[in-house]
């Protein structure tokens, strides 16, 4: 009855703490015969966002197919799926595949995949979706289903080996370099946003074990950063003695 009575505004209206409207705490609770229920009603906006200047959880200006990705509520985002904009971002440009992906809902992340998602989108800092990954410490299962799902799909590989190798995430560069050996297209020779590959990484944290494996899986040690440096350059600065041991082998 309350329902029935009540206008837009009031079916819409953020609460004065978290700036959740009744959808979004409907899909924070699983509550999928609320959300239903409220679905029914052409007025309720599906695309409305929190106010992220009142929440502190994440997302931050994000939609109720954010926060079922978020929240790992599989049945509220198959429900979701079929009336939200899929690519919808929050304030830091990030969408429902990179919550699901940070949680490590590998439901989540693989109904979104078959949903139509765009598994090569990038937030406000070119961040993808396996970049989140890698930072969260997703696991290898979900990893692997993801690479399963999108392959040769997926155009952001080469920036997750470099981020894996950034915050020492050895599990997931392990998985890459694996990924690689079998045959998927991961260069060991593309630069970040910072204008340094995976091989300048492995010198500047001393992982002269990477190092050679990334050697021997085609990264190529002449190549020059924006200071025209190669890797025997940054190796002489860093007094990396073991890393020169390696290139002379290799070559």
């Amino acid at each position: 009855l309350l329902l029935q009575r009540s206008n837009t505004h009031y079916l819409n209206k953020q609460d004065q703490k978290e700036g959740f409207t009744a959808l979004i705490w409907a899909v924070y609770g699983g509550n999928i015969d609320c959300i239903d229920l409220l679905l029914t009603r052409n007025d309720c906006d599906i695309e409305k966002r929190d106010d992220c200047s009142k929440s502190s959880s994440e997302p931050s200006g994000g939609t109720a197919l954010m926060w079922a990705a978020n929240c790992g509520q599989i049945h509220c985002l198959k429900r979701l799926c079929n009336v939200s904009t899929l690519n919808a971002t929050d304030s830091k440009g990030e969408n429902a595949l990179m919550y699901a992906a940070k949680r490590d809902h590998a439901e989540c992340v693989l109904e979104l995949i078959r949903q139509g998602v765009d598994i090569n989108q990038r937030d406000h800092n070119k961040n993808s979706v396996c970049d989140w990954m890698v930072v969260y410490g997703a696991s290898i299962q979900l990893f692997d289903r993801f690479k399963e799902a999108t392959s040769v799909l997926f155009q952001w590989w080469d920036q997750a080996l470099i981020r894996s190798i950034r915050v020492g995430n050895h599990d997931i560069l392990n998985q890459l370099i694996t990924y690689k050996e079998d045959g998927l297209n991961i260069s060991m020779n593309t630069f970040d946003r910072s204008n340094r590959s995976a091989l300048f990484y492995t010198i500047d944290q001393h992982k002269p074990t990477v190092f050679k494996r990334l050697i021997q899986h085609g990264a190529d040690p002449t190549i020059i950063d924006e200071k025209k440096r190669n890797a025997l350059h940054w190796i002489a600065i860093n007094g990396r003695i073991d890393f020169l041991d390696i290139l002379v082998v290799s070559d």
